[in-house]
């Protein structure tokens, strides 16, 4: 499509396209009833977009994902050792207790980068 020009001039413009976006699908979530096929259309478009976002930014958008993923399992397993260093149980902590964990692993973990 870009190489017919149907395409956004840079990334300002896809970043407001990133926002209509979530803002379609904030809609499509507060629906009531809430429809999955609605919810499902609105996240893939939302992805469509972050997706064109990277390309404007010369990124992979497969690669950012990819990595992501890596650090989250990275920021898990470290709050899993916080959690057992601490004698935590974390099936029993409630949920406010693992987001510090969590607070706290994103931090551990990016001052070891």
């Amino acid at each position: 499509m870009a190489t017919v020009g149907f395409d956004w001039p840079g990334p300002k413009e896809v970043l407001a396209k990133v926002r209509e976006e979530l803002s379609e699908l904030e809609a499509a979530f507060a629906a009531r009833p809430r429809r999955r096929a609605a919810l499902a259309w609105e996240i893939g478009d939302l992805f469509f977009a972050l997706a064109n976002l990277a390309r404007h930014l010369d990124l992979d958008p497969d690669r950012l994902v990819a990595a992501a993923n890596r650090r989250f399992t990275i920021r898990f397993h470290k709050v899993e050792q916080l959690a057992r260093t601490r004698r935590i149980d974390m099936r029993s902590a409630g949920l406010a207790l693992l987001d510090r964990l969590w607070d706290e692993a994103k931090k551990i973990v990016a001052a070891e980068l």
